[in-house]
This record gives structure tokens, C-alpha cells and sequence, in this order.
């Protein structure tokens, strides 16, 4: 629905259930509280503005999310993480404009952009502490589902395809730093080989596993 949670000051953390397939245009917007949502697997839309101007911290979405609208994420100033990993995304080039705090973006195969308030598709994840912006697509790839969105010249040292691994000779990758994951946040392995070339494994979270305490009744308190 549109406008669900529109500005509810009281919502810290949402868990969306199985079944769910389209979040609506500013559902969670202005939510100036929000935290953490938990994504079901089954969704495949965030519509335009969803969680716009809201606190959540990140974004860490399911493989069956094909669409994000524009805006879906933008001015969230608090969030660190971007996890997208289904094939085929088509997401705006403004869904995640304003991103101040910023650490990590992960992006899946054939990403496709439509052209928003922002000219250029990867400056929106270009945040002061964004080491690395990594795409499973090669460059040629990317050119060939987004022919009209050449990469800005300053973001060929930030954005890391596949093929940016170069094949001169045999690489031999060592893992030199370890970003541990747990329900809410990926992990991640960063490889690299004495020539410099490097790539991140993605250690993908798990849902939360949880357990049953029954507490008994009383004559004197509920259970």
C-alpha cells in the first residue's frame, strides 16, 4: 500500500512477512526512527520513495527484489550497507541518492539503470568511505544493459567489476581481511594478488533462527 508507514515516529525495527511481494510508493518514508527492516524472500519490488528520509542502517536485500523505484532509499543518512545481489535488477540512478555514511556496495548480475535525478548510475554510491563499489557484472557487460550510461571518469577506480581481475597471468589470491556477518549483516573476504588485483567474497546472511522459552503460568502471574 502507499503511504503505509508514512513519518510513524514509533517504528524502530520491521519484520516484513513471507508472502509479501511489492513494498508501495513511501511506505516507511520519513520514519525518523526506523533501524532495521527484515526483507522476506519473496519480495520483488520497492517502489518509488519507500523508505525515503527514513534511519534504517541498511539495506540488505533478498535475491528475488527485481525492481527498486527511484528514490526507494534516498537521503537515508544512516545507512552503512548495500546488499543486492539478484540478477537483474532495474533500479533508478537516484534510488539511493544521499548517501553520507556509507561503507559497502554490493551489486548482482545485469544490473540495469534507469536515469533519474542523477545523471550518472554509480555516483549515488559514491560516499566518502566507499572503498569499493563491487558489480559481479565485467564493464562489458554493464555497457551492453546500459549502452547510454558510461561510467564518469572519476568512478573507473571506485566501481569494481568481475573482469577487473586481469588475466596477464595466473593470479594467486590471498585473503588479507575479514569482515565477519551474522543475521543482519553480510560478510565479507577481500582477496588480493601480488599484482594488486583483488575481489571480495560475499558471505551472505542467514534469517534469524528463533527459539520457543515457554514460561508457565502462575496463580499469581501469567505465563
Amino acid at each position: 500500500e502507499t503511504r503505509t508507514f508514512f513519518g510513524c515516529q514509533s517504528l524502530e525495527t520491521v519484520v516484513l512477512n513471507e508472502g509479501l511481494e511489492t513494498i508501495g510508493n513511501s511506505a516507511f518514508m520519513m520514519c525518523y526512527k526506523l533501524k532495521s527492516v527484515e526483507f522476506p524472500s519473496t519480495l520483488t519490488k520497492i517502489d518509488n520513495g519507500a523508505f525515503s528520509k527514513s534511519t534504517i542502517e541498511k539495506a540488505v536485500l533478498p535475491e528475488s527484489v527485481k525492481f527498486i523505484g527511484a528514490g526507494a532509499f534516498q537521503y537515508c543518512e544512516l545507512l552503512t550497507e548495500i546488499y543486492i545481489p539478484g540478477e537483474g535488477v532495474t533500479m533508478y540512478t537516484d534510488s539511493f541518492l544521499s548517501r553520507y555514511n556509507l561503507t559497502d556496495v554490493y551489486i548482482g548480475k545485469n544490473v540495469k539503470f534507469i536515469r533519474g535525478e542523477e545523471e550518472t548510475p554509480f555516483y549515488q554510491f559514491s560516499a566518502p568511505f566507499v572503498e569499493y563499489i563491487f558489480l559481479e557484472d565485467s564493464y562489458e557487460k554493464y555497457i551492453e544493459n546500459n549502452p547510454d550510461m558510461r561510467l564518469r571518469d572519476d568512478m573507473y577506480k571506485k566501481v569494481r567489476f568481475e573482469s577487473s581481475l586481469v588475466k596477464d597471468h595466473d593470479h594467486s589470491f590471498e585473503p588479507y581481511k575479514t569482515q565477519d556477518g551474522d543475521c543482519d549483516k553480510v560478510g565479507k573476504v577481500y582477496y588480493r594478488c601480488e599484482c594488486s588485483s583483488e575481489y571480495v567474497e560475499v558471505i551472505k546472511t542467514e534469517p534469524h533462527s528463533y527459539k520457543k522459552d515457554l514460561i508457565k503460568a502462575t496463580l499469581y502471574k501469567n505465563g
